[in-house]
């Protein structure tokens, strides 16, 4: 993701580690790592999924509705979405208490990647 997608956020996204359900616009669907996270986006980590800029998909935290969003970057193996709805601050805040991100992706270069503790 370029410095200045980044820049256009609305509010910094939090670390977290959460398996979530993403089902894509052809009905597809698959767990991925949910890494980080904000009222108006997040980003995903999937070697399964192949999701291109503007596609619609949803995606289902266990003990919560499917929240609907588009694909707003890919790269290699992380996929930026921006929901259709901003979550509610505490509804985020909730997610990251309870998800801390406990590890991290780390790139190894030639489209790998590693799990590393923070």
């Amino acid at each position: 993701m370029s410095y200045n997608a980044r820049k256009l956020r609305r509010s910094e996204r939090q670390p977290v580690t959460l398996y979530v359900q993403c089902r894509g616009s052809y009905g597809y669907s698959n767990t991925v790592l949910l890494s980080n996270i904000a009222a108006e986006g997040c980003c995903l980590n999937t070697r399964s999924l192949r999701l291109s800029v503007g596609q619609r998909i949803v995606v289902r935290p266990e003990g919560f509705e499917g929240l609907a969003a588009t694909v707003r970057w890919v790269s290699k193996h992380q996929v930026g979405v921006e929901f259709e709805r901003p979550l509610y601050g505490p509804v985020v805040e909730h997610i990251q208490q309870k998800h801390k991100a406990q590890w991290m992706y780390e790139s190894m270069g030639q489209d790998q990647l590693k799990l590393s503790r923070r």
